[in-house]
């Protein structure tokens, strides 16, 4: 009799540390699905994204991203990533306008700098028009760069006002950056900017387009990413470039890396030799786009 109780008595605490465990693991198993679905209703806040972003002017961080059930997953800046019901790009099928040759758009990002009035030369030896996507805090302090590029023919956009990362704020808070490097741009040129504008990493969410929508602004986008800040090397810009120029390409770029610079000094003529006309966005949206729609990303075209 005592050993049948030693046995009952065993064979209780056996199922017992038995439920103890499932309960565990079905409690760890329900906080991960709550958890996931918090996580996932905050996606909206994040970003359609590239998966190498700058973490600084001179600095980067890799951004790995996986895609689970329609969301991607990104490691290095811990957020979710999900991609917009609404298109991203408006990639154009047709030309609404007749090209007088081919023609590609140079973007220069995150100027200006001290290095602008160089390229600015490099430039005006060669006749070319470019687009100058500007941070906002820093053309007051060049202003007499701006007004040199502006009246050369060149183009200046913004590209939000202290190269804050868009997606992680408000609808307001977008509409500030927008809406303050407009007002600066306009201050120093004496002309409104063009109705678009580049945000910092080429991300783009809901409250972008929003933000963008109210504003009538569209958001400038790129069909090739030399990756100037990642390599630092003119050999490999000039490559790059000249492995995939295409007509109808918008070329991203930084006026803030001297490689950058010298790389122009051989990828404009170049290009020039090719056929290639430099022009500005505006220029190249009216050969290919003909009419931007408010609050939609737009790139160039693609081999």
């Amino acid at each position: 009799m005592y050993r049948s109780e030693r046995a009952d008595r065993r064979h209780f605490f056996y199922q017992l540390k038995i439920w103890i465990a499932c309960s565990v693991f079905l409690i760890l198993v329900g906080v991960g699905v709550l958890v996931y679905f918090l996580v996932a209703m905050e996606a909206d806040e994040t970003v359609y994204a590239l998966a190498e972003i700058p973490n600084t002017y001179f600095e980067t961080l890799t951004m790995a991203a996986i895609k689970v059930n329609n969301t991607y997953i990104s490691y290095g800046i811990q957020e979710i990533i999900e991609e917009p019901e609404i298109p991203v790009y408006r990639i154009p099928t047709n030309t609404p306008g007749v090209y007088r040759t081919k023609i590609i758009a140079l973007t220069f990002d995150d100027g200006p700098s001290w290095l602008t009035e160089e390229l600015l030369d490099i430039l005006d030896a060669y006749g070319a028009r470019v687009t100058f996507c500007v941070i906002g805090d820093r053309v007051e302090d060049h202003s007499e760069t701006i007004v040199r590029a502006f009246e050369a023919g060149h183009e200046i956009v913004g590209h939000s006002w202290d190269h804050r990362i868009l997606t992680r704020l408000s609808v307001q808070n977008i509409s500030a950056q927008i809406t303050q490097t407009s007002e600066i741009i306009e201050q120093v040129t004496g002309e409104p900017s063009p109705p678009f504008f580049r945000a910092p990493y080429g991300h783009f969410n809901n409250r972008i387009k929003n933000a963008a929508t109210d504003l009538g602004y569209s958001v400038l986008n790129w069909s090739i990413d030399t990756l100037d800040w990642r390599y630092r090397c003119e050999e490999h810009i000039y490559e790059h470039i000249m492995e995939y120029a295409c007509d109808g390409a918008i070329v991203l770029l930084h006026d803030i890396h001297p490689t950058t610079i010298l790389a122009m000094e051989t990828v404009i003529p170049a290009l020039i030799n090719l056929g290639y006309e430099l022009v500005t966005v505006s220029e190249l949206v009216y050969y290919i786009y003909g009419e931007l729609e408010p609050g939609v990303m737009f790139t160039g075209l693609r081999q």
